[in-house]
């Protein structure tokens, strides 16, 4: 079948054969009469192609009518096969609404992924808030502050789910429900800036209760305000250690460093950067006190650098520098140095609560150097990694030897609690050796094999059991009476 000729030379340009023998195995070529004739192939066209030849063929149309008419050939082609692949999710470029229909297909999918995300993150308030309601130091008009912060939480995640459902809907109103979610999203971060006041206020006000409680003698079982409610800085009193350095952490606050960590890991994985992008970004992980505090920042960065980051590096010509060095490699200049100040000055806190700040001044102030531009703008990751680490290893190292000061001199204390104990017992062993010798006239060195003796508090008394029945007293005179009364003779126990 003949559809069209093309005019023009037949060894090159428009009219040549070879030109147009590559639209086989759709289409043929003849040359008749100085022209190309086309020839469509029944057993193979093309009607794309063939159109497409038409319109290249055509000697009456200009070369803006002969674009504009393959655009919308080939246009239209593409459409109806991605319509074929994508069904109703296909935008035809080709609609005059396409811009429209696009951008609403985006707010969706944006709206899809962010209100699930907003629900998570009130879950995980809510769940910080009730760990630290649990608390036995904390007040029950505290408490009941708490259950009201709670409850207006669990109604903004209610408002975030109608959200959710009204989404769902094929005729929903994407535009209203994004405003709505704007609307929800600033309400939450207004809430949660009330929130970390209300927060550090309690646990400032438990720490200190505690610290009374120490110092008149009461003891403290509790195990601390729970997953991420410490407060910043430094947790001074503790049930286990006066300082970060001496304290256990325990394991809620274990599980908290391990969520914040997979947090940061998800902030930076990838392409592209969540700096502050939600509630998990890079710049609201870190300056969430109840996420990382002066407690946990080293913990948090051994941590990384022993699973995640172990075997990571951005660098070839140094060993891994773990999670500071992932991180700032993911940072541009001012966030760098917000990042980095955040984590020094978590440092700096640790170590004043541990009263060894005098002891790291130098490599605060280089760390502090470190987030300075090496040229214009640009900040060495590697040169702010080296310097944050030689302060974190600096105060680890002293840490450890606070610990094994502290090992030591428990273990002098026990020592010589035992040796007063031991005098105790001796004295007493001296006195019953004597007493004896003056009831009996025999002199003895050792205790009868069936009589003990023991420190009761601050008393020592003396043990035996004979013939079933169990006798305990604080002198020889009394243990013998006692004894003589049941028909036993003290003598015979020797």
């Amino acid at each position: 079948m003949t559809y069209g000729y093309i005019f023009g030379p037949t060894s090159t340009g428009s009219g040549c054969p070879a030109l147009w023998s590559q639209l086989y195995p759709y289409n043929g070529s003849a040359n008749w009469g100085n022209g190309i004739q086309l020839v469509q192939n029944d057993t193979a066209s093309n009607p794309v192609i063939a159109a497409g030849a038409n319109i290249l063929g055509n000697p009456f149309m200009s070369e803006a009518q002969r674009n504009g008419a393959m655009l919308e050939v080939f246009g239209q082609a593409a459409a109806s096969q991605m319509r074929q692949t994508y069904g109703d999710d296909f935008i035809d470029p080709m609609d005059p609404e396409y811009s429209k229909k696009v951008g609403e297909k985006l707010t969706r999918a944006g709206l899809e992924a962010s209100l699930p995300e907003m629900t998570q993150g009130i879950d995980s308030t809510i769940s910080q808030l009730e760990a630290l309601k649990k608390n036995p130091d904390a007040s029950e008009e505290e408490k009941e502050k708490l259950q009201e912060e709670i409850d207006k939480l669990k109604d903004l995640k209610e408002q975030v789910k109608e959200l959710q459902e009204e989404l769902k809907k094929p005729d929903a109103d994407v535009d209203a429900i994004k405003e709505k979610a704007d609307e929800l999203k600033k309400e939450i971060k207004d809430n949660n800036k009330e929130l970390e006041t209300l927060v550090k206020d309690i646990c400032k006000n438990i720490q200190e209760r505690k610290a009374e409680a120490a110092q008149n003698g009461e003891s403290d079982d509790s195990e601390g305000s729970g997953s991420g409610a410490s407060n910043s800085g430094r947790t001074s009193g503790s049930s286990n250690g006066s300082t970060p350095a001496l304290r256990e952490m325990t394991s809620a606050e274990k599980s908290n460093v391990i969520k914040t960590m997979n947090t940061i890991r998800e902030a930076i994985y990838g392409a592209g950067t969540n700096y502050s992008d939600d509630d998990n970004g890079l710049y609201q992980t870190f300056y969430d006190d109840s996420r990382v505090n002066a407690n946990n920042i080293i913990e948090l960065i051994d941590k990384w650098n022993n699973t995640i980051g172990k075997n990571e590096s951005h660098f070839a010509d140094h060993d891994p520098l773990g999670m500071i060095e992932s991180i700032m490699e993911d940072c541009e200049g001012k966030q760098k140095v917000e990042i980095g100040t955040r984590i020094i000055d978590l440092l700096t806190d640790r170590a004043e609560a541990d009263g060894i700040l005098d002891k790291v001044e130098g490599e605060i102030m280089e760390a502090k150097a470190s987030l300075s531009p090496n040229f214009l703008w640009w900040r060495s990751s590697k040169k702010i990694a080296l310097a944050i680490n030689k302060l974190v290893t600096k105060i680890k190292n002293l840490e450890k030897d606070m610990k094994t000061e502290e090992a030591q001199k428990k273990d002098d204390a026990k020592k010589e609690a035992d040796a007063v104990k031991a005098k105790i017992v001796d004295d007493a062993k001296a006195e019953f050796f004597q007493d004896w010798k003056d009831a009996t006239g025999q002199d003895i060195t050792a205790l009868p094999s069936k009589i003990k003796v023991e420190i009761e508090g601050k008393k020592t008394v003396f043990k035996c059991r004979v013939n079933g029945k169990d006798y305990k007293a604080s002198s020889y005179a009394e243990l013998e009476k006692k004894l003589k009364r049941d028909g036993v003779d003290i003598k015979t126990l020797s």
